[in-house]
């Protein structure tokens, strides 16, 4: 068993192999630091793996590129999952990012001047560590009173892969967001749907969508102002991908305030 002292030491480790873990290896590529990618995963795409069938980006390719390489155009205006993680994995390619796949790491502590990582795969030592493990590891589900009658099922949004998952089943979705409106317009067509909201849910004019908040972002971090005429967007808004058009026209989107507590 080899001791800490005979461990390689790195410069940098990066714990993920998401959008954003390659977005920092990208950087650190251009520099003599030597760094390593721990990805729980064993294949390319992180988190985007598990997501939904019919998950679509609400920006254009252009918009959703990582640092150095546009995203090729995509078919349609925005990209599908499958589009998404294809170029996830041309990117790792691309730029031959030195990754140690189906890598879980158990626990991280500071010895001296090191940061030690315990993982399944052994010890891992490093001057300086990047967490890039975004929050699907760590899925939000609300509690409420009486949870334990409820004799149905509980899920988050990253454990639903297809609407033939909740055929004829009563169905209740619970966030205003991206999520929630995007499954709402798929399932609603198979299920008796509800829909529970903390606000009211605020969609966002058509011509709006990802590439504006990119845009807003950039200028809000640069510090310049917009030429363009301001709009009040946000990030929690809802963009009109084609999947929301459709629920809108046939009128799913009916919130409703959240319950207090479950019951059988």
């Amino acid at each position: 068993m080899m001791t800490n002292s005979e461990l390689e030491i790195y410069d940098t480790i990066i714990i993920g192999g998401g959008q954003a873990g390659l977005s920092v290896a990208y950087f650190l590529q251009k520099t003599k630091l030597k760094y390593l990618i721990l990805d729980n995963q064993s294949e390319p795409g992180g988190a985007w793996q598990h997501t939904w069938d019919s998950l679509k980006l609400f920006s254009p390719a252009q918009y959703s590129s990582l640092s150095g390489w546009q995203m090729p155009a995509t078919e349609n205006e925005y990209p599908t999952k499958l589009e998404f993680l294809n170029y996830l994995s041309n990117y790792e390619k691309r730029y031959d990012f030195p990754i140690k796949r189906d890598t879980i790491v158990i626990n991280v502590s500071k010895k001296n001047d090191f940061f030690q990582l315990e993982t399944n795969n052994g010890l891992f030592l490093c001057k300086t560590l990047v967490s890039a493990t975004g929050a699907a590891n760590s899925p939000y589900i609300p509690e409420y009173h009486n949870a334990h009658l409820f004799k149905g099922k509980q899920i988050h949004s990253i454990n639903y892969k297809c609407p033939n998952d909740l055929h004829n089943q009563k169905v209740l979705l619970v966030g205003a967001g991206n999520s929630g409106s995007q499954i709402l317009a798929e399932v609603s067509k198979t299920t008796q749907t509800t829909w529970v909201t903390i606000e009211p849910p605020v969609f966002l004019p058509e011509h709006i969508d990802g590439r504006y908040l990119f845009i807003q972002a950039n200028n809000s971090y640069l510090k310049k102002s917009s030429n363009t005429k301001s709009e009040k967007i946000s990030l929690i808004n809802i963009v009109q991908v084609e999947s929301v058009k459709e629920g809108l026209t046939r009128g799913i989107y009916k919130d409703h305030k959240p319950f207090s507590s479950f019951y059988e």
